[in-house]
């Protein structure tokens, strides 16, 4: 595997706080930390699905910054400034921009986060969280197949809604049991990276706050000010409080 940890799956926890600029943190460590941009010399090429969403938006941000990455922030629905438009359940239009930019490393933060529109149609969901991922796996994995050494990698971002919240603090190696269709959308998300692309990484994070362009764009703000509203998990509640699990070679 390309990022050095020693699994292929990495738990961000409560010690970070849920806080949004530290997990952005995580994930650009994680990337120069990685095999790949040990053994590049030039600009690596790093494409982030969902750039426009809470996560994506503060790492397309923070990776900007720094010279030695090549960046292609994408979005969808709040496609805006230098983003790329892609809808990846387009999945023959999100092949040819994959291929066309060649990533050496994509961060795949698109997904349909809120457990209430999952439960509501769950079709569309899944397009979104399992197959648009099992396809963008199979891509990364179809560019390094003349390749001597792999150059080409995946870091898919998932969940702590994978587990059922009974007996934290969990690691990497703990059985999953998802509680809600959001959770078991993800977690065959997680199944499809590792079957199409075993060399790529799982990043499961908690529920995040930081700077929100709406207040329901984030759980914190939408349950702390809306109790009653769909941002509550009703009849899938789940009760998850994530605690630092180890699984990498993470400082903070």
């Amino acid at each position: 595997m390309p990022f050095s940890s020693p699994e292929p799956i990495v738990l961000i926890s409560a010690l970070c706080r849920r806080k949004l600029k530290l997990v952005a943190f995580v994930v650009v460590e994680l990337l120069k930390d990685s095999t790949v941009s040990k053994k590049m010399a030039e600009k690596w090429r790093v494409m982030i699905t969902g750039a426009s969403g809470l996560l994506g938006r503060a790492v397309f941000k923070k990776l900007s910054k720094d010279e030695s990455f090549l960046i292609m922030g994408c979005a969808h629905s709040r496609c805006r400034g230098n983003l790329r438009q892609i809808d990846l359940m387009d999945l023959e239009t999100t092949e040819k921009v994959v291929r066309e930019f060649q990533p050496n490393v994509l961060i795949h933060s698109a997904g349909e986060r809120r457990p209430d529109v999952v439960e509501k149609n769950e079709g569309k969901a899944k397009q979104i969280n399992v197959d648009s991922t099992a396809r963008l796996a199979q891509i990364m994995t179809s560019l390094n197949e003349d390749l001597k050494q792999p150059r080409h990698f995946m870091l898919y971002i998932s969940t702590d809604y994978v587990f059922d919240g009974t007996s934290p603090p969990y690691t990497p190696r703990d059985q999953p049991n998802p509680l809600n269709k959001y959770g078991k959308s993800k977690l065959e998300g997680e199944k499809m990276l590792l079957a199409y692309h075993p060399i790529g990484g799982i990043l499961r994070i908690p529920i995040l706050y930081g700077e929100v362009e709406y207040l329901r764009e984030s759980a914190v703000t939408c349950e702390s000010l809306f109790p009653c509203s769909a941002c509550l998990h009703s009849n899938a509640a789940i009760s998850v409080t994530p605690r630092w699990a180890g699984g990498g070679d993470l400082t903070f």
